[in-house]
């Protein structure tokens, strides 16, 4: 590519290839200055959105989502489409957004016909892991891997080593564990008991979650039925919490946002803690349509913040300096702010 750059340079080249972000321990040399790195990420919910939108329904949510800006981000959506786009969000909870996994449903409708297509892409992961790893993090990398859905699903979210195997500990899994982050495979979200700018200044290295990069293949990992993700009520409503967390962590690690969550002393605990423009917001995540905020209000009480936000199945509303906003419009979060 060096010499396309020095003696083609009217030719335009794009490269893709698996993992590649990943550092190469064996690479012999790289053309600095010459490449320009772009993140390619699963398709967001409001993508997905734009993907299937081949009626008129569909192009009517997308321009009611693109209109709702700032100015009337407090304004409800009209019932029925909210309605809609919770019934499309659970969808999209189990389809997630890898591109052939979208193309593979719009193509057939059929919710059954990509759980194939999404066991390939994780067996072809499970294949690169052996491919490109060192020789000795292989096991461990995919004993992390494998571990996930059974770590989100915890009542105690944060990473447990010794839920790999009785006596690991994070010394021997720490190389692992940032070759998934590197190949964004895997986000981080570190807790910050102390909520001061910038948040990267107080963040707890010990202490962290772990999220999936497609909530579809957490789901195809999880052997979770269509029928349980997408019927309300059917579904353990913990593991169904969990889904909805990495959904959140996938939206806000997209817009570039390093992952934070709060605790305090084991009394309460903030799902996500959101620094941007010199401004620092707690956002909880809740499944369904509770009105609970117990953890916002210890938050609230302590650090006094400018908003505190909730996610929810609920429509858009606001009381006080609480805000609720639908899980589907989470991806226009930080537009808002």
């Amino acid at each position: 590519m060096k010499y396309f750059y020095e003696h083609a340079n009217h030719l335009h080249i794009a490269a893709a290839g698996s993992l590649l972000g990943i550092k190469l321990a064996n690479t012999s040399g790289f053309p600095v200055g010459k490449v320009n790195f772009l993140d390619l990420y699963p398709l967001s919910f409001l993508e997905f959105l734009e993907a299937i939108g081949n009626n008129k329904q569909h192009q009517f949510l997308m321009q009611l989502l693109e209109n709702n800006k700032s100015n009337s981000f407090t304004k409800q959506i009209p019932e029925p489409i909210h309605e809609q786009l919770i019934a499309l969000l659970k969808k999209y909870l189990f389809i997630g957004g890898m591109p052939e996994v979208v193309a593979q449903y719009i193509a057939t409708k059929d919710l059954l016909s990509i759980k194939d297509i999404q066991q390939s892409i994780l067996k072809a992961y499970a294949l690169d892991f052996a491919k490109h790893a060192p020789k000795e993090q292989i096991m461990k990398i995919t004993q992390i891997w494998e571990c996930i859905p059974s770590q989100l699903a915890k009542e105690n979210k944060k990473f447990i080593f010794s839920a790999i195997r009785q006596s690991a500990r994070g010394r021997e899994y720490e190389t692992a564990l940032s070759w998934l982050v590197d190949a964004g495979l895997i986000y981080k979200s570190y807790d910050i008991s102390t909520p001061k700018l910038p948040l990267s200044g107080y963040k707890n290295h010990n202490f962290f979650k772990v999220f999936l990069f497609d909530v579809g293949l957490l789901a195809a990992m999880s052997n979770i039925p269509a029928k349980s993700v997408i019927e309300e009520n059917s579904i353990v409503s913990e593991f169904y919490g969990a889904f909805t967390k990495n959904f959140v962590a996938q939206e806000l690690f997209t817009k570039k946002e390093q992952l934070y969550y709060w605790t305090s002393s084991g009394t309460a605990e903030v799902d996500f803690i959101i620094e941007h423009d010199l401004n620092i917001y707690p956002l909880e995540v809740k499944a369904g349509i509770s009105r609970k905020k117990k953890s916002l209000l210890v938050y609230n009480d302590k650090y006094q913040p400018k908003l505190l936000l909730r996610t929810s199945l609920m429509n858009l509303k606001q009381n006080g300096n609480i805000y609720n906003i639908p899980l589907y419009l989470v991806g226009k979060l930080i537009n808002w702010l």
